[in-house]
């Protein structure tokens, strides 16, 4: 109870900050409040002395320096009662600042104790960076070494329980302070929507999906190899174009086994170019998708079928003599690209894209150094035909726009040139340099100005100068890769370029575009399709509205979709989103789904899960979510980490080291 005769405490309404400041005494009257003008004459007037004491050298009028009184503890120079300054032994302790529980602060479990164990938290030579620069591959004994390390504190953590309090959480009396009413606090207002806490809102959380199917790849003993030259190539051309335009169409609105039914019916013996070039594509993405090593060989010998294909149809190769030749003299390659006609140009095209594909399909199923090295050459080998592909193109619109060239070529070469040098530009500089000497160019702001000049997009301009009767049949696909690099690989890594307004004028585009997804409702609606429903998600992320994100997802997760893989795609940025509302049961959920389902990296699942059960830990609600059961996760990891290359994933060894911390 306040007594009423003692003053009122003029520091309450300030921060913490504030009331440190030197006051005058509560007798000092209105008048008696220096000016600013003396104030700063008084500050100048300070003098540090030899043992670390602040006195004034003189008295300037208008600021009393006797009169002075600190609120709390006074710093080195604050005079003591008598006038005279205190000694800077007695004031060896700084003043703290008020700990004040919030959302976002764990005073509860913070230690002042400067000999409080470090080791949970990584140095500079246990963090990331030694995971990126030095060997990431792991022995068996290095494997076994951490394992037994992970055994040993589940024996720990079962033979000593924690004790209460002893948890990630707030205490009880934090979470008391997230309730306004839990104060006592009669003025405080009743709990809204926006008050509920996390523990609630996970309560509520269930995760629901269509149950879709696996999206296996065709078994390679069902492939056979066609012959190209028993029909007619050139007069079926544009008959196949349009035939992957529809396929295409129907892809992208999340129909994708009518997609493969149409290129599989029209084309039985694997004889039509564009037709075999959209089954492969379908196939090497499946594959993908699945990261089985059986559905990864598979969709490797498809591919192989159709880059035969172009080989057959392409213009014969100059000989040795004549490239040697070349060396000599330039536009060599030019000119062999003009003596070509449509069909040999359209193979040309599809065969650097298929080489392409191949080596990602082979680096990824192969899993060694040499492999490695193999591919890269034949990356080196789709990377130049794109080059010379492109300078055909500068070289047929240097005097205007050469309307011969039919735009689904145009397209392919301008995704072709413009996804190889974006995808180079995200090199590392001293690496780019180096690739830079064996002919390879990555200059972000002309791959991103390449791959937006296929559908006709400039910046400012809410619609594209191409529409969808004569635009080319890949400019969907450069939309797809520049809505990737804005709105996904922007968040992933710090890249210059990227542009929000120019991507949300491409989403918005091609929603419209492609809304033939099906929910699976009684009364089922047309939706967008998953991939721009993703990409939607990743737009709201992008703008800081997680909630709004997996509304997106959510709706794309109801579509009736026929690839599972697709869906987990979605579960993991909804997973990330729930982190983010501090929602860890729907967190959880979403990685549990991906742990058991997927192949993509389960040990990163394994240990995200593994994260949030113990988030859960101290919440009586999950009752199933026990340290004991986090543990038994954590164990697992060891025995999920993958190899690409003949190399572990850093972010996989860096979860597999911060799990035995």
């Amino acid at each position: 109870m306040v007594d009423a005769a003692s003053p009122p405490d003029s520091s309450r309404g300030l921060s913490p900050r504030d009331r440190d400041l030197p006051t005058l005494p509560s007798d000092a009257g209105v008048g008696s409040i220096p000016s600013p003008g003396a104030i700063t004459a008084a500050v100048s007037q300070l003098k540090i002395g030899q043992n670390g004491t602040v006195t004034p050298t003189k008295d300037v009028p208008g600021f009393p320096f006797d009169r002075l009184t600190p609120n709390h503890a006074r710093s080195p120079g604050t005079p003591g009662a008598n006038g005279s300054p205190l000694p800077t032994s007695a004031l060896d302790t700084p003043a703290r600042m008020l700990k004040v529980q919030n959302l976002y602060s764990q005073w509860a479990d913070y230690s002042d104790s400067e000999e409080e164990d470090d080791d949970g938290f990584a140095t500079p030579s246990e963090g990331l960076s030694e995971v990126e620069e030095e060997d990431e591959d792991l022995e068996e004994d290095t494997v076994s070494a951490i394992a037994s390390k992970l055994e040993s504190k589940k024996d720990k953590l079962q033979t000593t329980p924690p004790a209460v309090g002893d948890s990630l959480h707030p205490s009880s009396a934090a979470n008391d302070s997230l309730h306004p009413n839990s104060a006592g606090d009669i003025n405080a207002p009743l709990l809204s929507p926006a008050s509920i806490t996390p523990s609630m809102s996970s309560s509520m959380t269930r995760v629901s999906r269509f149950k879709a199917g696996e999206a296996k790849v065709d078994h390679a003993a069902q492939f056979k190899r066609g012959d190209p030259l028993v029909i007619d190539q050139a007069g079926l051309l544009a008959k196949d174009l349009d035939l992957c335009r529809t396929a295409l169409t129907l892809f992208l609105s999340s129909r994708m086994r009518e997609s493969e039914e149409i290129l599989a019916q029209n084309d039985p013996d694997n004889n039509h170019l564009y037709l075999q070039n959209g089954h492969g594509l379908i196939q090497s993405l499946k594959g993908l998708m699945t990261f089985d090593s059986i559905d990864l060989n598979s969709a490797l010998e498809i591919t192989k079928g159709t880059a035969n294909t172009a080989h057959v149809l392409r213009r014969p190769t100059e000989s040795v003599f004549s490239k040697l030749g070349g060396l000599v003299r330039s536009g060599g390659a030019v000119a062999r690209v003009k003596a070509m006609n449509v069909l040999e140009r359209h193979a040309e095209l599809v065969y650097a894209e298929t080489i392409l594909i191949k080596a990602i399909l082979s680096i990824v199923a192969g899993g060694d150094w040499l492999g490695l090295i193999k591919e890269a050459f034949n990356m080196r080998t789709a990377h130049g035909i794109y080059r010379v592909l492109q300078q055909y193109l500068e070289e047929a619109d240097k005097n205007g726009y050469d309307d011969d060239i039919d735009m689904d070529f145009r397209s392919g070469v301008l995704l072709g040139t413009g996804t190889s040098s974006l995808m180079l530009s995200l090199l590392p500089a001293r690496v780019l340099k180096i690739a830079e000497v064996f002919g390879y160019a990555g200059d972000r702001t002309v791959a991103l100005d390449t791959l937006m000049s296929a559908g006709g997009w400039t910046e400012g301009n809410p619609l594209p100068s191409f529409t969808e009767d004569n635009e080319g049949i890949r400019r969907p696909v450069c939309d797809m890769i520049l809505l990737t690099f804005h709105l996904v690989i922007s968040s992933v890594m710090p890249v210059s370029g990227t542009n929000l307004e120019t991507a949300r004028n491409i989403l918005d585009y091609n929603m419209k575009r492609y809304p033939n997804g099906k929910q699976r409702n009684f009364c089922p609606r047309l939706t967008s399709g998953i991939f721009f429903l993703y990409f939607q998600a990743r737009m709201f992320s992008n703008e800081c509205e997680p909630e709004r994100a997996n509304e997106s997802l959510q709706t794309a997760l109801d579509l009736e979709l026929e690839y599972v893989q697709l869906q987990h795609m979605c579960l993991w940025d909804s997973g990330c989103n729930y982190m983010q509302l501090t929602n860890w049961e729907g967190a959880r959920q979403c990685f549990d789904i991906l742990r058991e389902e997927s192949n993509w990296s389960r040990a990163t699942y394994t240990y995200a899960a593994a994260v949030n059960m113990m988030e859960l830990v101290s919440d009586d609600n999950f009752v199933e979510s026990t340290s004991e059961a986090a543990v038994e996760l954590l164990l697992q990891i060891p025995k999920l980490i993958k190899k690409i290359a003949g190399k572990s994933l850093p972010i996989e060894v860096s979860q597999l080291l911060q799990a035995i911390c």
